[in-house]
């Protein structure tokens, strides 16, 4: 009960706190960062905030035909996105929403105990999608030969270095 009566006391000083500021005309301390529903672009900003390990996913997407996939190569790699796409979304959102909550919190009178309770589940979300992450790097290990896998990497170096 304590638990959820913190919860409920962040929620309702996170809300407070950002309805007063927006109602002074004032920004919150969080804006032009990611929010649930900035669509495509917000996404790709929370996914690479919240989770420092690379998306092959993406390259597999890009790139598929430079691999020399087989049916059974790309049914399975399109398989396993089709089941964690979403949850994978859901959880760099919910990293976002709750870092947010964290730092809104931060500014009101909440009790230490309430902040470390927010930190801890950022955390947990954080090792949540990393663990997703890594479960889905050694899929595409399982399913792809060493040369396709080597080439994966090398196309994800290649992009990052495009980048910089």
């Amino acid at each position: 009960m304590k638990k959820f009566t913190s919860m409920m006391t962040t929620l309702l000083i996170t809300v407070s706190v950002t309805g007063y500021a927006a109602s002074q005309g004032m920004k919150s301390p969080m804006d032009g960062q990611h929010k649930p529903g900035m669509g495509h672009q917000g996404h790709k900003m929370a996914m690479k905030h919240a989770n420092p390990l690379p998306n092959f996913m993406k390259v597999i997407k890009k790139h598929g035909d430079q691999l020399a996939l087989t049916q059974e190569q790309s049914a399975a790699l399109e398989a396993w996105r089709n089941e964690n796409k979403k949850a994978v979304h859901d959880l760099a959102n919910s990293v976002t929403s709750a870092e947010a909550a964290l730092h809104d919190a931060a500014f009101t009178n909440a009790a230490q105990a309430d902040l470390q309770d927010l930190m801890d589940k950022v955390l947990h979300l954080r090792l949540q999608l990393a663990q997703r992450k890594m479960r889905c790097r050694e899929n595409m290990r399982t399913v792809l030969n060493e040369d396709q896998w080597k080439q994966v990497v090398s196309l994800y170096q290649d992009k990052v270095l495009a980048q910089q």
